[in-house]
Order: C-alpha cells, then sequence, then structure tokens
C-alpha cells in the first residue's frame, strides 16, 4: 500500500509550558536539505523481555544475542548510522546493566575512539532509568535533544531485526508536516493482537490507533491482514514536547509511547503513517521487502534466526550498501574511514567432525564429533558432546549437552517449551552443572559424562558514571 504525501498546513512549533492551556503546536516546513542535519535518535533499550523467559533471566533483550555474534541492539543503531543520524541517545532501563555496558564498552568513545566519525562527529550517549514506562524516558531526556539542535526525533526500539532508512522516515514525516509518523506493516490478522493496529485515511493521515486490541480492525478489502504499528516513528521535536508534558499530568496514563503519546497525537489529527514495504534499500533483494521481525518471544526469536539461516534467507545479515554494524570489546577492524564497527560474521564454532544444519551458532561454541545440530540456535560458550542430537531448539549462555543426548522437536523434559514447540535449554537446567572457580574448564554431567569446553566470563568493567549532561532532567510539567 501507498500514501501520497499531502498534508495540513500550519504554523511553526514552540516550546509550552502549560500544554493543557496552549493549543496543539503545528509543525513547521523545512527545506529537504536541512532535515537529516536537524534530526537526533533516540533507541528505546529497557525491555526486560520477560516474553523471553528464560533466556533473559540473566540478560536484557536488547542485549540478546542474534544471528551468530550480533546483539538486537545493533540493528537499530545500524539502521540510524546508515540513514545519516549521528546524534544518538540510548535509553537504558537502569545503570550499570548490561546494555549500557555493551555500549559503552562496545559502540561508544572513549572505548572506542576509532569507531566515531571525525567530522561531523557520530555521538553515541547514554542515559539510564528507572522510568515508569518509555514516554516518561522520552520526557525526562527531552531537553538533551533539543539543546542538541534537534529539530526532528527518530525513535526506534531495540529489539527488532530489520533494515529501515530514517532519512525515508524523515522525508515523508515532514512532507506531511507531522506531528508523528508512525512506521507501519500489514500483519495477519490473528497476529495483530500484540501489536498497535491503524486506521488510516486514503492520504495516510491516521484515524485512529489502538494498542494490541482484543478485536483488531482489518485493513479494508483485505479481512485477512490489518496494519501495524513497528514501534519506530518519527515526531516533531514540539509535538513531542507538547504531549510529553500532557502525558506527565495524566494520573490515568500509564505513560508508554504506543499506548498514550500516539493515540494523543491521532486525536490531534497530526499524525501519519508512513509504509515500510514501499521501499527497498540498496543491496536489498526483492525477497527481503518489507522484512520486520519483533523478536520479543521465543517464538519470534527463533523464527527470525531461522529466517536468516536459510538457503534462500529472509533476512541476509551481510549488506555491503546498508550493513549491520556490531561492536566487542577488544576487537578491532574498518569498513571505513568513519567507523571501526564491522558487519559481523556468522560465528565460527569449534566443530570436531560434526554436521550443522541450518542453525545459528555464536562464535565459542564447541560441538563434539558425531554430534548433529539441525535448525537450532546456539549461543555463547555453548558445548555440545559427542554424538549428541539438537533439534529445534535454543540453547542458551553456557549450555553443555552430555555425549549422546537428543534435545529438541521430540520434547525434552525439563526445559521451556515455547508454544510453538521450541525447545530452550539453559544453564539452569538439567543437562549440565558447571564445576569450578571462574577459570573452569569442563563440566560434571549428571549423567557423569565429561564433556570439555569452556566458559567465557565477562569481567566487570571498570567504574563508569553517567556525564551530567546525560542525567536524567527533572521537568516540571507547569
Amino acid at each position: 500500500m501507498r500514501f501520497s504525501n499531502s498534508g495540513a498546513a500550519g504554523s511553526g512549533p514552540t516550546r509550552h509550558s502549560d500544554p493543557v492551556s496552549q493549543a496543539f503546536p503545528r509543525p513547521r516546513l523545512v527545506k529537504p536539505t536541512d532535515h537529516m542535519a536537524r534530526a537526533a535518535g533516540v533507541v528505546l533499550a529497557g525491555g526486560e523481555g520477560r516474553r523471553l523467559l528464560p533466556l533473559t533471566r540473566d540478560r536484557s533483550k536488547p542485549a540478546m544475542r542474534f544471528g551468530g555474534d550480533h546483539h538486537l541492539v545493533d540493528f537499530a543503531l545500524s539502521n540510524l548510522l546508515n540513514g545519516g543520524i549521528d546524534r544518538i541517545l540510548v535509553i537504558g532501563r537502569r545503570r550499570g546493566d548490561d546494555v549500557t555496558a555493551l555500549i559503552r564498552e562496545a559502540w561508544t568513545a572513549p572505548a572506542r575512539p576509532d569507531a566515531m566519525r571525525k567530522d561531523g562527529a557520530a555521538v553515541i550517549r547514554i542515559c539510564s532509568g528507572p522510568y515508569a514506562g518509555s514516554a516518561e524516558a522520552l520526557y525526562r531526556n527531552l531537553d538533551d535533544l533539543a539543546l542538541a539542535g534537534a529539530d526532528h526525533i527518530l525513535v526506534f526500539a531495540a529489539d527488532h531485526v530489520n533494515r529501515l532508512d530514517p532519512a525515508r522516515l524523515l522525508e515523508a514525516h515532514i512532507a506531511n508536516r507531522a506531528a508523528v509518523t508512525v512506521a507501519a506493516l500489514p500483519v495477519r490478522i490473528g497476529e495483530a493482537t500484540a501489536f498497535g493496529v491503524i486506521d488510516v485515511d486514503v492520504t495516510g493521515r491516521i484515524r485512529g490507533f489502538k494498542e494490541k486490541p482484543a478485536h483488531p480492525g482489518a485493513v479494508p478489502g483485505k479481512p485477512a491482514w490489518a496494519l501495524a504499528s513497528m514501534g519506530i516513528y518519527a515526531f516533531d521535536v514540539g509535538a513531542l514536547d507538547w504531549v510529553l508534558r500532557l502525558d506527565a499530568r495524566s494520573a490515568t496514563s500509564r505513560h508508554d509511547v504506543g499506548g498514550d503519546i500516539v493515540p494523543r497525537l491521532v486525536a490531534a489529527g497530526a499524525a501519519y503513517v508512513y509504509d515500510f514495504a514501499a521501499d527497498l534499500l540498496p543491496g536489498q533483494t526483492e525477497r527481503e521487502r518489507g522484512y520486520w521481525m519483533d523478536v520479543g518471544t521465543i517464538d519470534g526469536y527463533y523464527r527470525a534466526n531461522m529466517d536468516i539461516a536459510a538457503p534462500d534467507p529472509l533476512f541476509r545479515l551481510h549488506n555491503a550498501q546498508w550493513p549491520i554494524y556490531y561492536g566487542h570489546p577488544g576487537r578491532s577492524g574498518s569498513t571505513g574511514p568513519d567507523l571501526a564497527l564491522r558487519p559481523a560474521d556468522l560465528g565460527v564454532p569449534k566443530i570436531e567432525g560434526a554436521t550443522v544444519r541450518r542453525s545459528v551458532v555464536t562464535s565459542g561454541v564447541l560441538i563434539g564429533a558425531g554430534a548433529r545440530v539441525e535448525d537450532s540456535v546456539l549461543l555463547d560458550g555453548v558445548v555440545v558432546g559427542r554424538g549428541a542430537i539438537v533439534r529445534g531448539a535454543i540453547l542458551g549462555e553456557n549450555v553443555a549437552i552430555p555425549d549422546g543426548v537428543e534435545v529438541g522437536s521430540a520434547g525434552t523434559p525439563g526445559c521451556t517449551i515455547s508454544h510453538g514447540g521450541v525447545v530452550v535449554v539453559t544453564a539452569a537446567d538439567r543437562f549440565a552443572e558447571p564445576t569450578g572457580g571462574r577459570d573452569r574448564s569442563t563440566y560434571r554431567l549428571r549423567r557423569d559424562v565429561p564433556v570439555h569446553g569452556r566458559e567465557r566470563v565477562r569481567e566487570p568493567g571498570a567504574a563508569w558514571r553517567i556525564p551530567p549532561s546525560l542525567a536524567p532532567h527533572p521537568r516540571s510539567a507547569s
């Protein structure tokens, strides 16, 4: 579906001390050549990942591995950087969590001074909660972006797998003089209850927006499909400031961007949709058009990994024209004069005469002789014993599978099994008990069969304090 770029006229944005008494600030028209330089990005990386349990018991969702050595947060950061957004604020859940540690160690200066652009510097900064919701996270940090001179703010979630050009999203947003533009794509009506569902007119103006409705409305003429929000937004900064202040005064708000902020701007008649599937990015195949996966559940996470492991993948990690960068502390490499972050290769495991098919493995995995791994995802530090069989499973960090054991599609007692039948094994399950100290290199298995491997232990980073410029700002709503 394609929409025209018609929009209503209006006056410029202003900042308001009293959102209740002031009228809605209509965005102003800017020259197309100016908009990228006056835009900033926000990555919301505070997701706990409860629907991904038990994989997220000891790791937050944005810091989860995906596709080998990537992390989920890498996709949002790469899309923003590839699209020319060089000022990015990553908002984590709390100070010292694994997301803020990952960004600090792998993506930012001074940890990676060679990773930042020298001229028109690409700056990735970090701030942390706790926050009551995604809207409060924006509210308490909006001044930091506004003082940097941003007229437009692009908000990306840190748990989506996709390629999206923020420049095209912003162009459509500015052409419509919208307060908010919501990236959207059609999903099957039975899956739409997990998303914000959008009703639009022929110009692309949003007439209705319901967050996770029990009975989603269908796309006109397509009763099997609903138009779903991707959780990716372009905001006019004046309109965002106005609606965030209004939301902060509400005693009934959940302080959620999708559930509270977008519906307010829809009611103001200033919300538009961006048709994500209409554009094909450089280096993409037609098969990849419109690919987007919310990996918030075990089945979604597994399905997205299988999509990239297929012989003809629905989503290709490797695209030299639109790379998905990743960073690892202590590793170097360069993709050009601007960025030292390099596209990740699928993890290179140590495979000793084993068979691995249609699977995604992370570097540091050990697979023993005669083992067979099919349609599975193996995360950091996994050891698969000699002659073991793993099918249709996710093996979490530091899992050790004994020799000759079969795990997977037939069902595995004592492990988590998703609604879609994916078996999830974690180090807390019955297969392995790591022994020894911090440098332990053997596992005592409950079958008393030794499997040799190693557990990679992340050493605690040096003490780090959030700079005063990034500290949450207590703001008055009056």
